[in-house]
C-alpha cells in the first residue's frame, strides 16, 4: 500500500513473496492519508474478489494502519474509507494490519508513482509491470543499500575485513542481519533465534534501515561483518543484493534454498562453495550445520575460503562486463525479428540514471560509471556443456544437497533417540526411587 499526491497502488503477494495482483490508479489531488486508505481498500477488495481469505496487510502509513486497528481516531476526511476497510476485513477468515517502513514497501510505492498515468486504473496478475521496475531503478530513495559502495571499490575493504579475524577465532555461530519485512522466508528465519526453549546456534538481527540511515550507517559496514564462522544467505523480495557480500567473507555461507539465482551461482557447488539449508526446516538445518562445522573446522573453513576466492577472483567487474557482452550477443543470435525503437520510447543511459540522483547515491553512481570502452577484447567463453556433461554436473549438485539432508536426518534421529533414552533412564530411576522404602 502506498501513494503519491496523484496516484495510489498496491501489490498482493503469496507467502513466498510472488506477486498475485498489482494495481495502480489516479486518485487526484487529495490528502496523503486518504490516498493511502483508498489504496488499502482497493487492495482488500481485489484480494477478496480473487478468493484469498487469509491476509497479512503491510502498509507504510502508520496513521492509516493505526486507524484501521482502532488505535487512533481516523482523520475526518478518511473516516468513511476506514470504516469500509474495517467492514471488508470482517469478511476474511484471518487478517492483520501491520505498519512497515517506506523502504520495505518499495514495490507498492513504485506502483503508486505510476498512478497519474492510469486515470481509470490498471491491474496486472502474477507480475509487476515493467514501468514499476523502471521506477525502482531510477529512484534512489527506495533502495535501502544506498550506503553500499560500488563492488569494485568495496571488494578491497572486504578483503581487509577478512584479515582482521582469523577463521578459528571467529564467533562460532550462524549470523544474519537484514530486513525481515521484505519476504515471508526472512520472517520464518527469525523463528530460529535463540530463545528460552531453543538454541539453534544462530545470531539473527533485524536491520532497521530507517534508523541506520539517520545514524550514518555506523552499524552496517559490510567489511566489519566478517567476524562469524558462518553467515546465512536468505533471499528477500527476489534475489538479494547481499549474496556476493556474504560469499566474499571467508565465512562458510549457509545458503537457504532459493527461488531466484544470480548468474554466477550456476558455477558454484554445495559442499564446495556453500552449505545448503532447507527452506522448510531452517532451524534444524542451521543447528546441525553449526554443530558439524565446529566439529570439522578445517572442512568448514575450506568451504568458506573457496567461495570467497570464487567471488573475489572470478567476479571482478571486468569479467562481469565480458559475461554481459557474450550474453547479449548470444541472445541477439536467437532473435527472429529486427528490433526497432518504439515511437514514444525514452532512452536510458548513464546520465539518465545518474543526473536525477543526489548525495551518496549520486557519488556511488559516478564512481561505478564506466568512462570508456575496454582496450582489451572480451575473454573467450568456454564451450557449452554437452548434454551428458550438463546432466552429470546438475546431478552432482543434487547429490551433494541430498547428502547434506541425509546427514541432517541421521543427526536428528540420533539426537531424538538419545533424548528418549535419557527420558526412559530418568523414569526408571524415578520409579526405583519411589519403590525404595524410606528408612525407619
Amino acid at each position: 500500500m502506498a501513494k503519491t499526491s496523484t496516484g495510489g497502488g498496491f501489490v498482493v503477494r503469496d507467502n513466498r513473496g510472488r506477486p498475485l495482483i498489482a494495481s495502480t490508479r489516479q486518485v487526484g489531488n487529495t490528502t496523503v492519508p486518504l490516498a493511502e486508505a483508498l489504496a488499502l481498500r482497493d487492495g482488500l477488495k481485489s484480494a477478496k474478489e480473487q478468493g484469498y481469505n487469509t491476509i497479512e496487510v503491510e502498509g507504510d502509513s502508520k496513521l492509516v494502519i493505526d486507524a484501521v486497528n482502532n488505535v487512533i481516531q481516523p482523520p475526518w476526511r478518511s473516516i468513511k474509507i476506514i470504516h469500509d476497510i474495517q467492514a471488508i476485513a470482517t469478511s476474511f477468515e484471518s487478517i492483520s494490519f501491520k505498519h512497515i517502513f517506506k523502504k520495505a514497501n518499495f514495490v507498492a510505492d513504485a506502483l503508486a508513482n505510476l498512478g497519474h498515468r492510469h486515470e481509470n486504473g490498471t491491474m496486472w496478475t502474477k507480475r509487476i509491470p515493467i514501468e514499476a521496475s523502471r521506477t525502482l531503478l531510477l529512484r534512489p530513495s527506495i533502495r535501502a543499500e544506498t550506503n553500499i559502495k560500488p563492488w569494485k571499490n568495496l571488494l578491497p575493504s572486504i578483503k581487509e575485513g577478512n584479515k582482521r579475524t582469523k577463521w578459528k577465532d571467529r564467533v562460532p555461530y550462524a549470523y544474519w542481519k537484514g530486513n525481515p519485512n521484505v519476504a515471508p522466508t526472512r520472517k520464518d528465519l527469525l523463528k530460529c533465534n535463540v530463545s528460552d526453549q531453543n538454541d539453534w546456534n544462530t545470531l539473527l538481527y533485524i536491520q532497521n534501515w530507517e534508523k541506520e540511515s539517520k545514524e550514518g550507517y555506523k552499524q552496517s559496514s559490510l567489511e566489519d561483518q566478517c567476524k562469524h564462522r558462518y553467515k546465512i544467505y536468505v533471499e528477500g523480495w527476489a534475489w538479494s543484493v547481499s549474496e556476493k557480500y556474504i560469499l566474499a567473507c571467508d565465512s562458510m555461507t549457509l545458503y537457504v534454498n532459493p527461488r531466484y539465482y544470480d548468474f554466477y551461482m550456476r558455477g558454484m557447488l554445495p559442499l564446495e562453495h556453500y552449505w545448503p539449508i532447507r527452506d522448510n526446516s531452517k532451524c534444524t538445518s542451521l543447528k546441525f550445520v553449526v554443530e558439524w562445522g565446529n566439529n570439522h573446522t578445517k572442512k568448514a573453513e575450506a568451504i568458506g575460503e573457496a567461495a570467497s576466492n570464487f567471488i573475489q577472483e572470478d567476479l571482478k567487474m571486468d569479467y562481469v562486463y565480458d559475461y554481459m557482452f557474450h550474453v547479449l550477443n548470444e541472445y541477439a543470435k536467437l532473435l527472429k525479428f529486427k528490433p526497432t525503437i518504439p515511437p514514444n520510447a525514452s532512452e536510458l543511459c548513464s546520465e539518465t540514471m545518474a543526473c536525477p540522483a543526489t548525495a551518496t547515491w549520486k557519488k556511488f553512481m559516478k564512481e561505478s560509471m564506466v568512462m570508456s570502452p575496454s582496450d582489451e577484447i572480451p575473454c573467450s567463453l568456454p564451450p557449452p556443456y554437452d548434454p551428458q556433461a550438463l546432466r552429470d554436473f546438475l546431478e552432482r549438485k543434487a547429490n551433494s544437497t541430498r547428502q547434506v539432508e541425509a546427514w541432517e536426518n541421521e543427526y536428528w534421529q540420533s539426537s531424538n533417540k538419545k533424548q528418549q533414552w535419557s527420558f526412559s533412564t530418568y523414569m526408571c530411576s524415578l520409579v526405583r526411587f519411589l519403590c525404595v522404602p524410606f528408612p525407619s
